[in-house]
């Protein structure tokens, strides 16, 4: 629920219309006045509706259909003589959840698309058909907003404890290599190390993001030096790197395809570097 000044209250739904153009989405809202009592009528980005009580209030939600309907949480609307009925989630996809996904989802295209500088408020909010506000209260700043998005394609792995540490790192790396094949991967990678090298006094969000994301290497080294798979004196944080940076490198910087060939070989060079001496 969006604070609109002047004491009023605006929330959002989905609602599904058709018309000469097909079924299409559309954004509507309903209105709570600041007191109870005070009129409150249809609009359109500040024309009035001819039904209802209008009241001049403008609108800035960047959405080009608006109406303000009683509070009342009806499932039908009807505006212009044409009904409109509200869209039904399915169970477990809750608003806040749909609202997430579709905003990170529109930032990943921007980048993968256009790059990091495509990247505006403006343009994820249309992008993803919501507010502003809503993407402000979610992520208040755009790098908040980046991170997030880059850490939902590219995000921490869990690996259960196998056993081995090789059958482990084999389980993390063919995630990651799953990943990284995906459309688009390989510019995000690109477009998010320049943006952590242009960040300045901000670099360090990008630091712990690059912590998260290689949690799970630390866990599985860590594990393997309890169980005496790896040395005890090995450096798990320099191990980390080691692991993380072969499929980056070689999707990036040498151009070359990342297949579970390639994968095979990193196992093996980093669990024979970091092997338990007999």
């Amino acid at each position: 629920m969006d604070e609109l000044g002047n004491g009023w209250q605006l929330r959002e739904r989905v609602y599904k219309v058709m018309d000469e153009h097909g079924l299409r989405r559309v954004r509507l809202y309903d209105a709570r006045p600041p007191h109870p009592g005070e009129p409150v009528g249809p609009f359109r980005k500040g024309r009035q509706w001819r039904q209802g009580s209008p009241v001049e209030f403008p609108l800035s939600h960047g959405s080009d259909l608006v109406c303000l309907s009683r509070w009342a949480p009806s499932s039908l609307v009807v505006m212009g003589g044409r009904q409109i009925q509200a869209e039904k989630r399915g169970p477990g996809r809750p608003r806040e959840e749909r609202v997430t996904r579709v905003v990170l989802d529109a930032v990943l295209s921007l980048v993968t698309e256009q790059g990091m500088d495509a990247v505006t408020m403006d343009a994820v909010a249309s992008r993803a058909e919501v507010s502003k506000p809503a993407i402000y209260r979610r992520w208040p700043t755009k790098q908040d907003l980046i991170l997030a998005a880059a850490e939902s394609r590219v995000g921490p792995v869990s690996v259960a404890d196998l056993g081995d540490f090789r059958a482990e790192l084999h389980a993390l790396l063919t995630a990651r290599l799953e990943v990284y094949r995906l459309p688009g991967t390989d510019r995000l990678l690109a477009e998010l190390m320049g943006a952590a090298a242009k960040a300045g006094t901000a670099r360090s969000a990008y630091a712990t993001y690059s912590s998260r994301v290689t949690a799970q290497t630390r866990v599985i080294l860590q594990r393997g030096i309890e169980r005496g798979d790896v040395r005890a004196d090995v450096d798990v944080a320099a191990a980390s790197t080691l692991v993380a940076a072969p499929l980056v490198f070689r999707l990036l910087g040498e151009q070359e395809p990342l297949d579970g060939r390639f994968v095979d070989e990193v196992v093996e060079l980093v669990a024979r570097a970091v092997a338990a001496r007999p």
